[in-house]
C-alpha cells in the first residue's frame, strides 16, 4: 500500500472567495436540495429566489415603506421581483475590508453586509443574516438591479455576483464588462409614465437568472410554493397588495392560452385566512387575538474595544392568532414569522399548542357537563385540534431560525415568552363573560373528542386484555378440572367459595363436571366499563376457562364446557352472585344464554329427614316449600329432623349429588331470555349505575316475606 503525503504546511490551506465557498458548502446558505422527481422543483432554487421577495417584504413590515409588490415569471426562465419601497442606497459606502463601493454592490455583492443588524428590539424582519440576496447575486448568471429614488433611475447589473453592465438587455449570454470603479452606479432620468410613477415612485426591481450549473439540481423553482407564500404574507399585512404574473405556468381563457395573473389584496387579514383554509362548516366564530412581550435573551454583544461581552438584551416579540373550529375533525394551522412561512413549525407552534390546552381546559373543566368529575383523562392539544383551523403570525426582533431555508423557528427563550403570551391572552378571552356562549360551543367539541380518545384507549386497553387472556393456554391454578372438555356434556360449576368447593368435589362426577371457585361478589358488568371488568381476576378466570373468546369474539364452537352451572348459597348473598354471573355471561358470553347453557343451580335452603324409611330425604329450596313439606309430614304422622343448610359447604357430599351433581335428581333453572327489551331495561334499573330509577322501582314494588317474586 503506498504511503499517503503527510506534509501539512500553509501550501496545503486554501482560502476561498465568497462565491467559491458558496457554491461549495450550498446547503448552509439554502439548505439541503430536495428536489426529486416525484417532486420536480429545486429548493435550493426557490430559497434564493424567497431571499429577494424576503427583501420587499421587509420594506412592508419594516416600517411601512411599501405597499406593493410585483413578482414576475418568464419563459427564459428569469425571475423579477418589484417593490414601492424606498429603494436599495445607491450612494457610497465602506465594505468591510474599508473598500469604498456603492450602496447597489454593498447589498447585493457583500455576504454579511446589509441592513438588518439592527439593535432595535422592535425592528421585525425576514432577512436576518446578510448573506441571503447576495447569495442569489452570486448564484445568478445574470442580475440586473434598478432602483427608483430621487426622481431617477439607477441601475447595475451582476454576472456571478461581479458588478458590472451588459451590452444587451435581457441575454445572460451577453457580453459582460466588469465594473472598475465599484463606487459607479449608472444613472439616468426617470422616463417612465405618470401612472407607473404613481404606483411605483420609488423602489427596487432586481430581475435574475439563476445559474443551472451553480446548484446540483436542474429543476426549476416551485412557482406554486413562492406564489402560496406571498398569498399568505398578504393575509398577514393588510392593505399590502402583491401581483403576481406567471407567462410559464399559462391559462386558456376562452379557447386562447394567457399568462396567469394572480392579485392578492386581502381586507380580512388572518381571520380570512382562517375562514378560506376552514374544510367544514364553521363551528364557531374566529377567535383573533393580538398580543406583546417583552423578555430577556443573553447574547454576545461586541464591544467598542474589540472585545465580545455576553449581555442581557430586550427582545420583543408581538403574536396574533386567528383560531375557529369546524364541525369536522382535522387540523390545519399555518404559521409565519416575520411574514415568513414556516412550514416545519417551531417553537412557536409548540408554544400555541401548549398555550391552549393551559388557557382554555381551566376554563372548560370548570364549566357544567363538559368533563365529568370521574373522567382521568384531561383535554389534551389532540382533542383541541379536531376541527380546529389556526394561523398563527409571530414577529421577533432576532428570531432564530433553524436554517437559511428559514421553514421553522428555534429559541427556547423565545417560546417560554410566545407561550407566555397566548396564555394570557387565551386565557383572558376563556374568562371574558361576553364569551361564555362560545365557550360553551367550543368546550362540547373538546368535550366529546376527549370522551372519545379516551373510548379508544379503554378499546385498545380491551384488545390487548382479550388478546393475553384468549391467548393463553394457562387454566386458572384453582380450576378442578374434568377428564373430558371441549365436548357439549361437559359441565363448569362456578362456585361461590373454596368451602363449597370441596363439598362439591366430594360430590361430583370427575368425568365430566369441573368446579371453579370464585370469591365474593365479582364486579358488576352492567355497572363497569369492560376495560374495568376485565381487570377483574374472577372475571380472567372464567374467560380462560370457556376457552371460546369475549363478546363479538366468542366462538361456541371452541368451548372447553357445554353448559355452565351456577352454584351458589340459597341466601340473600348467593341470590346477588348468580344474578352478576348472569349479567356477566350476558355481556360477554350472550351466546352461552341464547342457546340454553347457562343454568342456576337451586341448592336447597332446608334438609328434611323422615324417620319412616320408604321416604328419603326431602329438601326445601324456600319457606315456603318447608312449610308445606313439613305440615303434609305433620299431617300424615311422620316424626322428621330439619337441618337448615347455611351454606353449600354445610349440606355434605351425599345431598350435593342429589341436589346438585346427579342429573337424574339434581334441581336447576335454566336461564333464558324472551323480551330481550323488556329484560335488558330491569337489568338497567337494577344493576345499572344510576341510583335514582333503582330507588324509585324498589318504593314502587315492595318486597313482602311469602310473596313469590318470580
Amino acid at each position: 500500500m503506498a504511503k499517503k503525503n503527510n506534509e501539512y504546511n500553509a501550501s496545503s490551506i486554501k482560502a476561498l472567495d465568497q462565491r467559491t465557498h458558496l457554491l461549495k458548502r450550498m446547503s448552509l446558505t439554502f439548505g439541503a436540495e430536495g428536489g426529486t422527481p416525484e417532486d420536480p422543483f429545486s429548493t435550493q432554487k426557490s430559497v434564493a429566489i424567497r431571499e429577494i421577495t424576503d427583501n420587499s417584504v421587509d420594506e412592508v413590515i419594516g416600517g411601512g415603506y411599501a405597499d406593493r409588490i410585483k413578482v414576475s415569471f418568464y419563459k427564459d426562465g428569469s425571475i423579477e421581483v418589484q417593490d414601492n419601497g424606498r429603494g436599495l442606497p445607491v450612494d457610497i459606502g465602506v465594505d468591510s475590508l474599508g473598500v469604498k463601493v456603492s450602496g447597489l454592490v454593498l447589498t447585493m455583492a457583500r455576504l454579511q453586509a446589509g441592513g438588518k443588524f439592527s439593535t432595535d428590539s422592535e425592528r421585525f424582519s425576514g432577512g436576518l443574516n446578510g448573506v441571503g440576496a447576495s447569495s442569489t447575486i452570486l448564484t445568478a448568471s445574470r442580475a440586473d438591479v434598478t432602483v427608483f429614488r430621487n426622481n431617477k433611475k439607477y441601475t447595475l447589473s451582476f454576472q456571478d455576483g461581479k458588478p458590472g453592465f451588459f451590452d444587451k438587455p435581457d441575454d445572460p449570454k451577453a457580453k459582460f464588462t466588469p465594473l472598475e470603479d465599484l463606487t459607479f452606479v449608472k444613472e439616468e432620468k426617470d422616463i417612465r409614465s405618470a401612472k407607473d410613477k404613481k404606483m411605483w415612485k420609488t423602489g427596487t426591481t432586481i430581475k435574475v437568472w439563476l445559474d443551472d450549473n451553480a446548484f446540483t439540481s436542474k429543476y426549476p423553482v416551485n412557482r406554486l410554493d413562492i406564489t402560496e407564500r406571498l398569498r399568505g404574507t398578504v393575509f398577514l399585512t393588510p392593505g399590502l397588495i402583491i401581483d403576481v404574473y406567471n407567462e410559464v405556468d399559462i391559462i386558456e381563457v376562452d379557447g386562447v392560452e394567457k399568462p396567469r395573473i394572480d392579485c392578492f389584496d386581502f381586507k380580512g387579514g388572518i381571520e380570512e385566512l382562517v375562514t378560506l383554509n376552514q374544510n367544514r362548516d364553521p363551528l364557531s366564530e374566529i377567535i383573533h387575538l393580538e398580543a406583546k412581550e417583552t423578555y430577556k435573551e443573553v447574547v454576545p454583544v461586541l464591544q467598542d474595544n474589540g472585545k465580545v461581552v455576553n449581555q442581557e438584551v430586550d427582545r420583543v416579540v408581538i403574536a396574533e392568532i386567528a383560531i375557529g373550529w369546524d364541525i369536522g375533525f382535522n387540523y390545519n394551522i399555518e404559521s409565519y414569522v416575520n411574514t415568513i412561512r414556516t412550514r416545519l413549525g417551531g417553537v412557536h407552534e409548540s408554544a400555541f399548542e401548549r398555550a391552549l390546552v393551559n388557557a382554555f381546559n381551566e376554563k372548560i373543566t370548570s364549566m357544567r357537563g363538559m368533563i365529568p368529575a370521574s373522567m382521568k383523562t384531561k383535554p389534551s392539544f389532540e382533542d383541541y385540534s379536531e376541527g380546529l383551523t389556526a394561523v398563527l403570525s409571530i414577529k421577533l426582533s432576532e428570531p432564530q431560525f433553524t436554517g437559511q431555508a428559514k421553514e421553522e423557528l428555534g429559541g427556547r427563550e423565545a417560546q417560554r415568552a410566545i407561550q407566555k403570551l397566548l396564555t394570557d391572552a387565551l386565557a383572558k378571552y376563556a374568562n371574558a363573560g361576553k364569551n361564555f356562549e362560545q365557550m360553551k360551543i367550543i368546550g362540547k367539541k373538546i368535550s366529546d373528542a376527549t370522551k372519545a380518545r379516551e373510548a379508544e384507549k379503554d378499546a385498545r386497553d380491551i384488545r390487548r386484555q382479550k388478546s393475553k387472556l384468549e391467548s393463553s393456554t394457562a387454566l386458572p391454578h384453582k380450576l378442578v378440572d374434568c377428564d373430558i372438555t371441549h365436548t357439549e356434556d361437559s359441565e363448569l360449576y362456578i362456585v361461590e367459595g373454596d368451602s363449597a368447593k370441596g363439598a362439591l368435589k366430594a360430590a361430583r362426577y370427575s368425568s365430566h363436571q369441573a368446579l371453579l371457585p370464585i370469591r365474593g361478589k365479582i364486579v358488576n358488568s352492567n355497572k363497569q366499563t369492560l376495560k374495568k371488568v376485565l381487570e377483574n381476576k374472577e372475571v380472567r378466570d372464567i374467560i380462560r376457562c370457556m376457552d371460546a373468546g369475549v363478546g363479538s369474539d366468542f366462538d361456541l364452537d371452541k368451548l372447553r364446557y357445554g353448559r355452565i352451572f351456577l352454584a351458589t348459597d340459597a341466601d340473600v348473598d348467593g341470590g346477588a352472585i348468580s344474578v352478576l354471573l348472569i349479567m356477566l355471561y350476558w355481556d360477554l358470553f350472550r351466546p352461552m344464554i341464547e342457546t340454553g347453557r347457562v343454568y342456576q343451580l337451586l341448592t336447597p335452603l332446608f334438609l328434611i329427614e323422615p324417620n319412616k324409611k320408604s321416604m328419603g330425604n326431602m329438601y326445601a329450596l324456600n319457606d315456603i316449600e318447608y312449610e308445606e313439606m313439613t305440615r303434609k309430614l305433620d299431617k300424615e304422622g311422620i316424626k322428621y329432623a330439619v337441618k337448615r343448610l347455611k351454606g353449600l359447604g354445610e349440606a355434605g357430599a351425599k345431598v350435593l349429588n342429589e341436589t346438585a351433581m346427579n342429573p337424574e335428581t339434581r334441581t336447576v333453572k335454566q336461564i333464558t331470555l324472551k323480551d330481550i327489551e323488556k329484560a335488558q331495561r330491569m337489568l338497567d334499573i337494577t344493576l345499572g349505575p344510576d341510583v335514582g330509577p333503582r330507588k324509585d322501582w324498589i318504593e314502587r314494588n315492595p318486597y313482602e316475606s311469602g310473596e313469590n317474586l318470580d
